[in-house]
């Protein structure tokens, strides 16, 4: 079995607890239970500090810190155990010994970098700080359990410290010890099967403080269900031939034989229509075939299908990855393709007929992209239309859209619901009411106003009576307004906030005047139903319902001067479908079609060390890397890799129905982590630079080659986290495999990197290779002191680099003892640093992305 040295770089940043002074002893190791006993007498103290003349408490030193923002600040410990996939753990203090009780006021514990912050200003949380209980309420717990590769590891968390909030009373204990059960229990939903894989072992080996019981539980999850539903939707065969259609609106298609020819279907052999089929990223679409003679598709002969636009992507209605939508056709169906089945639509009932439904005008626009450092969570679009705001309490820029006249606004039903998105851009530390305020009008009629706090979004929502509650909407050139009106609780008074979008929903007569019409049934209504559309002017009518592969035929048209035509239908009150009604020969033209280049990526016959994922501009690039990980070996022990590399764009076919999701490529990652012939794969390389405007909207945006997760952090907003792409086993965000980046636009540039992968491994001359370059940084002076970034570093450089023979070079950026004095630096010292060659370099500070930004700027 080979071994993998070089994963150990991957897990730098878990050895880091090494450098910390182990504080505990095993008592008791049984395959049951340990017992472990931490020794804190050399847990950090608590230390006093002056902020604008007033004394609060703070912790420096080695602790983590769990607790959310605005829960007391005090430091805690912890360690990981292996454990079974079937445990459901125990932990419980067994003995304590408890050390001083002083009187202290310790502070929130806060998102924000720097204690810069007006103390005044800082949140506290309200529930915690007026309780007259301690917090943390236990001395151990149980929090974060999470898998690596084919291991489960459940961090203990150890609190040195409680605090009192209303006596502040700060006990602190000098010993805990604690009994985990492992408490494993067998079900029925899965066996483990055991897996020998070196990775998770040195993993574990270097991590958990049980290791001689965890390595026994490395294994792979095997379900018992008899049914895979993942496995039922893959259609996608690569020994078959497919054409790839784009589209990009909602509406009824005409694909003809020969359109379909002339993109590369071939005409020399009989293709029968029940081997017709076309999928989507939803799955097979029904069709309608119709000309020829009645079994064979050839000339004369074409296809009806209803093509859907683009699914929207997490949090929004748009798809921020893709300006086009992809259906799959194939002429070589396993046995026979979806088919429309026709029912009767003759009317039997002599109900009047449903001239009505409701309808939604959707107005939406992406033109500015948003981090939103300070939203709560990612659950929200970053992508919004146009900017509104007010300064010191005077609007600037408002927000205008013009609509028509609802069409054929049904006034017997005069209502108009109005929903908009609004976002927050204003934020404070400590929310006060209110930190934003808009006021939402259409023409001049104010709807209402509208307040909320922080970098919120809010839905506006409200239905109102255009007659009654005195709309006006005339026939053109109406007007959705949102004004900012500058009345905030924040002493400035000014609010920025963004609009997303604005829906108006009506009920509307089926007034046609063409020969095409979509409508939805209302809520609410069972039974056989009539539906009645009128001023059709086309001289037969199929309807569609592609919901239910259902196509409603032989409706009552009545040929009159109105245009009538009505049908009957069976429907549900519970919920609400599409009727596409169409005359016989409506169809629209798709927007191209092109023929696929089959790929066969999904197969269990693969195997791989090290996968490389390339966007085809850079397959030279990618098939040089390649060829090097197959004849050089990591260590001259080691046997050489095996490697696989994968098109960045059939991954998206196989995996996203042809359209670009990050999500394909994670997908795909899982795919080889659990199928690919073991040993599974360790690493993985991308080969191309990202670019978070996907659709290339801003005209200075940068080519996307291989797309990157979104992923929200407090501060700096939604980053590019390639760490989420191989976080493949359980709901966790750890990586399962060593990820890397050749972030590059040109060939020329991959060239230039692959020359220094290629020559560093025999260049004995340099001492990169035993070379780390450790950095640090606070936002700014106070935040340094009050973290210690750089006390950290240098024990890290002291206490695991140097030992271990490393070389490691420090830059400090706001030093503040002689110690860290000889090791001040910044973007030059950097730079040099990196010139003269280092194999790791580890940032330890805060800051995020613009911290990085203040240190590397676009010209180096």
């Amino acid at each position: 079995m080979q071994k993998f040295p070089g994963i150990a770089l991957f897990f730098f940043l878990i050895l880091v607890v090494q450098v910390l002074p182990q504080k505990y002893q095993i008592l008791e190791k049984t395959n049951d239970h340990i017992v472990i006993k931490f020794d804190l007498r050399d847990f950090p103290s608590v230390r006093d500090t002056m902020v604008n003349g007033r004394k609060f408490s703070w912790f420096p030193g080695d602790g983590m810190y769990f607790m959310d923002q605005g829960e007391p600040a005090v430091p805690e410990y912890s360690v990981s155990a292996g454990v079974s996939y079937n445990s459901q753990p125990r932990l419980t203090v067994v003995a304590s010994e408890r050390g001083t009780t002083e009187n202290r006021f310790i502070l929130p514990f806060t998102v924000v970098d720097s204690l810069a912050f007006e103390p005044d200003l800082l949140y506290f949380e309200k529930d915690v700080y007026n309780s007259d209980r301690y917090f943390p309420s236990s001395l151990a717990r149980l929090e974060g359990r999470y898998s690596f590769r084919f291991s489960d590891i459940q961090p203990l968390i150890i609190s040195p410290y409680q605090y009192n909030p209303v006596s502040r009373e700060l006990v602190r204990y000098n010993s805990i010890t604690v009994k985990l059960e492992y408490n494993v229990q067998y079900g029925d939903a899965f066996i483990v099967q055991p897996v020998n894989d070196p990775v998770t072992s040195e993993f574990l080996e270097s991590t958990v403080i049980n290791f001689d019981q965890a390595r026994n539980w490395i294994g792979e999850k095997k379900s018992l269900s008899p049914d895979n539903p993942a496995a039922d939707n893959v259609w996608y065969d690569p020994n078959k031939t497919w054409l790839k259609i784009f589209l990009n609106k909602r509406n009824v298609y005409k694909l003809t034989y020969e359109e379909l020819a002339q993109a590369g279907m071939p005409t020399n052999r009989m293709i029968p229509k029940k081997k017709l089929q076309i999928f989507s990223s939803k799955g097979e679409v029904p069709l309608a075939i119709y000309g020829g003679n009645d079994s064979i598709f050839t000339t004369g002969s074409y296809i009806i299908f209803v093509g859907d636009s683009l699914p929207g992507s997490p949090n929004t209605a748009m798809n921020i990855y893709n300006k086009s939508n992809i259906f799959w056709f194939s002429y070589e169906a396993d046995t026979s393709g979806l088919r429309y089945i026709d029912r009767d639509g003759t009317r039997t009932n002599t109900t009047a007929g449903l001239n009505y439904s409701q309808t939604k005008l959707r107005f939406e626009e992406d033109n500015i992209y948003e981090r939103l450092g300070w939203a709560p969570n990612g659950n929200r679009d970053y992508w919004y239309w146009a900017r509104i705001n007010a300064f010191r309490g005077v609007p600037q820029q408002g927000f205008a859209h013009r609509f028509n006249a609802l069409p054929n606004l049904d006034l017997n039903l005069p209502y108009l619901r109005v929903r908009a998105e609004i976002h927050g851009i204003t934020t404070t530390v400590y929310p006060c009411n209110y930190v934003h305020s808009v006021n939402l009008y259409i023409n001049d009629k104010k709807l209402a106003n509208v307040k909320w706090n922080g970098q919120e979004k809010i839905l506006f929502d409200s239905t109102f009576h255009i007659v009654n509650d005195s709309i006006v909407i005339a026939s053109e050139g109406n007007q959705f307004k949102v004004v900012t009106d500058g009345q905030i609780c924040l002493d400035e008074k000014n609010d920025e906030l963004r609009i997303n979008w604005y829906e108006l929903e009506y009920w509307r007569q089926h007034r046609v005047g063409g020969e095409y019409f979509v409508f939805q049934n209302p809520v609410g209504i069972s039974g056989q139903r009539t539906f009645w559309v009128y001023n059709w002017t086309g001289d037969t009518m199929y309807v569609y319902l592609p919901d239910r592969a259902e196509r409603i035929i032989k409706p009552w048209m009545l040929k009159n001067a109105q245009g009538d035509v009505l049908f009957q239908d069976s429907v549900r009150s519970d919920g609400t479908i599409d009727y596409f009604c169409v005359d016989a020969d409506y169809g629209i033209s798709v927007d191209s079609i092109r023929i696929d280049t089959p790929s066969k990526i999904r197969t269990v016959e693969n195997e791989a060390d090290y996968i490389i994922i390339y966007h085809p501009k850079f397959k030279s690039i990618a098939d040089r890397l390649a060829n090097f990980r197959r004849t050089t070996p990591i260590t001259p022990e080691s046997a050489p890799l095996r490697v696989y590399s994968a098109n960045v764009l059939e991954i998206y076919d196989e995996f996203s129905a042809g359209l670009m999701d990050p999500m394909a490529i994670k997908s795909f990652i899982k795919y080889a982590f659990e199928s690919f012939r073991r040993p599974a794969p360790v690493f993985v390389t991308l080969i191309g630079d990202m670019s978070f405007d996907y659709r290339k909207i801003l005209p200075d945006s940068r080519e996307n080659y291989i797309p990157s997760v979104p992923f929200h952090s407090i501060q700096y907003g939604v980053a590019a986290s390639d760490n989420l792409l191989v976080a493949v086993t359980g709901e966790d965000v750890t990586p399962d495999l060593a990820i890397s980046r050749i972030s590059i636009e040109t060939v020329e540039e991959g060239n230039v990197i692959m020359s220094k992968v290629e020559n560093y491994p025999g260049d004995n001359s340099k001492n990169w290779k035993e070379s780390v370059l450790l950095m640090a940084s606070g936002v700014d002076q106070a935040d340094e002191l009050q973290f210690g970034f750089n006390r950290e570093s240098i024990k890290l450089k002291n206490n695991f680099l140097e030992p271990q023979g490393f070389r490691s070079m420090l830059v400090c950026r706001y030093p503040s003892t002689p110690e860290e004095e000889q090791y001040a630096g910044s973007t030059q010292d950097i730079i040099n640093y990196f010139n003269k060659g280092t194999v790791f370099a580890n940032y330890y500070g805060h800051g995020g992305g613009y911290q990085w930004d203040l240190v590397f700027t676009n010209n180096h």
